[in-house]
């Protein structure tokens, strides 16, 4: 499993967070490209977002221009395509990207970041057996993109539930029926 919260305790993913440099993705969860892919249809303005904030390296838009160079011409995505992850300015390349992001609407700009963030939480239920404190990674994930109000609701209801022993499961339970309506969203975005 590709993230460091893997059976950690609730003290150990305080630390993780509290020594953490980055805000926005607090536990370095690094999401296998491959998962992503085969989740959400890509568009340069959720690569741009996933680099950004840490989900995955720099290596998922070279993937992805490589992936479509057959279908489109555009000078950045050969740019992109040829890049070798480790020889490349991040500032040039970053800037490659955000260029294609910007060629797309502002409806796929707008909807970059509520997919990233389904990702992380479909990522993080479909490995559910190595989380041993998952409702405290949700309360995590939900401050670090900033408490999204499509998300409201559900952490309320994890916060109500009053079943110490079965309280995860339900947790859960509730995640999963988030991400089963939040799935319907994303495959119209």
């Amino acid at each position: 499993m590709a993230f460091l919260i893997k059976n950690l305790s609730s003290k150990e993913i305080d630390e993780l967070v509290m020594n953490s440099t980055n805000p926005h993705n607090s536990m370095s969860i690094d999401i296998p490209i491959l998962y992503i892919q085969n989740l959400i249809e890509l568009t340069w303005s959720d690569i741009c977002c996933f680099i950004k904030l840490e989900y995955c390296s720099k290596t998922i838009a070279i993937k992805h221009a490589n992936d479509i160079i057959a279908e489109n011409s555009d000078d950045l995505i050969y740019d992109l395509a040829i890049c070798d992850q480790y020889d490349t300015d991040d500032f040039s390349f970053m800037d490659k990207v955000i260029q294609l992001s910007n060629q797309e609407s502002c409806e796929v700009k707008q909807n970059a970041m509520r997919k990233v963030f389904y990702t992380v939480l479909n990522y993080l239920y479909d490995n559910r057996e190595f989380i041993k404190e998952p409702i405290q990674v949700l309360d995590i994930v939900y401050d670090d993109f900033g408490f999204p109000d499509n998300f409201n609701d559900t952490m309320n209801r994890i916060h109500c539930l009053k079943q110490i022993k079965s309280r995860n499961s339900e947790a859960l339970e509730l995640l999963k029926e988030f991400l089963i309506i939040e799935e319907n969203n994303v495959s119209e975005w």
